[in-house]
């Protein structure tokens, strides 16, 4: 999250850089922008940035803009969904949803192993196999993001409600998540 009273000497060059691998080189401080290709991104990141601003003013009349926040857009992979959520008996347990809507549950912490079967019991473990000629899934990436939710779960302790990690995309070559919706209760004062 950049803010926005930030915005006015942040180095978009090296934000495009970020976002456009292979297209721009991340800009230091002694490289001129303009040789290396870094001009047309940053102007263009700062040009919709203004744009975005002028159009939330025009709006919404008393709008406060917090912030800025740009990413990369991510497309291919298989979506599938992962979660926590806290079972009266068990505690928190894990949750890993395929394309198909199979379900797996386990309490956690869930180790690596155990997320490599919770994954590979599932209907849709074909799809991420590769089938079809579709690119395989990163499996150890997928696995070992199943079994970190897992240990950060428990490790939250009991003010952690429920986790969603929706979607989840299983790329070729990493799995993450470009949307998390994280419930914790509130601090209790004595």
């Amino acid at each position: 999250m950049i803010r926005r009273d930030d915005l006015s000497g942040y180095d978009f060059a090296a934000l495009g850089a970020l976002l456009s691998p292979g297209s721009v080189a991340i800009v230091g401080a002694s490289a001129d922008p303009s040789r290396i290709g870094g001009r047309p991104i940053a102007a263009m990141l700062q040009a919709a940035h203004a744009r975005i601003l002028a159009s939330v003013a025009a709006n919404v009349a008393r709008a406060r803009v917090g912030g800025a926040l740009v990413a990369g857009q991510l497309s291919g992979g298989t979506e599938c969904l992962m979660g926590v959520s806290r079972d009266p008996v068990f505690g928190p347990v894990v949750v890993f949803v395929d394309i198909l809507k199979d379900v797996a549950i386990r309490p956690c912490p869930v180790p690596k192993a155990e997320a490599c079967e919770m994954i590979l019991w599932i209907g849709g473990a074909q799809i991420l196999r590769g089938a079809r000629g579709r690119p395989p899934a990163d499996l150890d990436a997928l696995v070992a993001m199943l079994s970190r939710l897992s240990v950060f779960a428990l490790a939250a302790g009991a003010r952690l409600g429920a986790i969603d990690l929706n979607p989840v995309l299983a790329l070729p070559d990493g799995a993450c998540t470009p949307d998390a919706v994280i419930d914790i209760a509130p601090k209790v004062t004595a």
